[in-house]
């Protein structure tokens, strides 16, 4: 159980992140973020959906963070990541990229199922006084 909960926590680490600098990113209306959206799907965003998407992203990251203490708050942050990462990749797949483009995206999903299942399995930290 000890790797588990050493796997959970590297692969939380990096989603964290993953997880931060894209809601810093959306938060503070970068263009890099959309700019790079566009490229690799075709879809312009707005100010405001790229401000919510900041949202969404800080508060995945704030789960995984607390997610080391209370796992299943972890799992919810991971299924946030992997359904956004899936829908990506759809949209991926619909813009005509191919399997070898879209790498990043199936390391994400894959990243994020790790930390669903990893931390699903684990009990909570016990209280300390």
């Amino acid at each position: 159980m000890k790797a588990v909960r050493v796997l959970a926590a590297i692969v939380s680490a990096v989603l964290i992140l993953e997880l931060g600098l894209s809601s810093i990113a959306g938060l503070l209306g970068m263009d890099a973020g959309s700019d790079h959206l566009y490229e690799m799907t075709g879809l312009h965003i707005s100010r405001w959906a790229s401000l919510l998407n900041g949202v969404t992203d800080g508060a995945a990251a704030v789960a995984l963070v607390v997610g080391f203490r209370h796992p299943r708050w972890a799992v919810w942050g991971g299924l946030y990541f992997a359904l956004f990462n899936a829908v990506l990749l759809v949209l991926r797949f619909r813009h005509g990229q191919h399997l070898a483009d879209v790498t990043d995206t199936l390391l994400f999903l894959v990243l994020s199922l790790v930390v669903v299942v990893t931390r699903a399995v684990q009990k909570p930290e016990p209280a300390t006084g």
